[in-house]
């Protein structure tokens, strides 16, 4: 049985030894601790590839990993692990363009996302969690039908990032009507008194989620689903919930 000896990393300076040493460790923590740690090659190749995983997460997206390198001991009892880190420029979100048709209402919150995320480094989820967060925005204040895509603009050199955020608002949505369906279990109005959004309301996606939450924390049912449902006026929509 090939024994580690040590693991020796170079070449970082962002992140410390100690953060990267860490992926080297067993799940088994005690394991790590012993002076006995077996060498298992799938092991080193894993920790070498979530090295790179997390300096991505950082925003280096451009970190590259020399290794792993294996220095035997001459009856090969013993090993050194070696691995050398090229981390390349952290990149940034320096800038956010906002076009398309952003509705008024929701030009506030927009401007808070895009001052929260300028400054930040640029990851590989930046991207959709920006979309995801305009799209929430969006819902949140009425246009539960926003088609929101984000483009990345880059200069690789510095790791300057600008996002494009691209929106298609659509109609802003008022509730029509409430529909119940499959109701076997209580009265209506047991329903009806738990949603947070009534006839009449412009529709929150944050307050339809909270509806579902009261439902479902009721410990009546067994299944809770709640949408929205198309009427003949293209603002006008059903809140359709169905229980079993």
């Amino acid at each position: 049985q090939v024994l580690v000896s040590a693991i020796r990393i170079s070449g970082n300076a962002a992140v410390d030894l100690e953060t990267l040493t860490a992926f080297f460790r067993p799940e088994t923590a005690g394991l790590f601790q012993s002076p006995q740690r077996p060498f298992v090659r799938t092991e080193m190749d894993s920790a070498v590839e979530s090295m790179r995983d997390y300096y991505r997460g950082q925003g280096y997206l451009d970190a590259a990993l020399e290794g792993p390198h294996y220095d035997f001991t001459e009856d090969r009892s013993r090993v050194d692990v070696r691995v050398r880190v090229n981390e390349g420029v952290l990149y940034r979100v320096l800038g956010m363009e906002i076009q398309g048709d952003p509705p008024a209402e929701a030009v506030k919150e927009l401007e808070s996302l895009r001052q929260s995320t300028v400054g930040q480094p640029y990851t590989s989820r930046t991207q959709l969690v920006t979309r995801a967060r305009a799209t929430e925005i969006l819902g949140h204040r009425g246009f539960p039908d926003a088609q929101v895509a984000v483009a990345v603009r880059s200069e690789s050199a510095r790791g300057a990032v600008t996002l494009v955020v691209d929106i298609a608002a659509g109609p802003r949505i008022a509730l029509a009507g409430i529909a119940l369906r499959g109701n076997r279990r209580t009265q209506p109005e047991f329903i009806r008194e738990r949603l947070r959004l009534k006839p009449g309301d412009r529709y929150d996606r944050a307050l339809e989620k909270a509806s579902f939450d009261a439902l479902y924390r009721a410990g009546v049912f067994s299944k809770v689903e709640i949408g929205l449902e198309q009427t003949d006026a293209q603002d006008r929509r059903v809140l359709a919930v169905t229980v079993e």
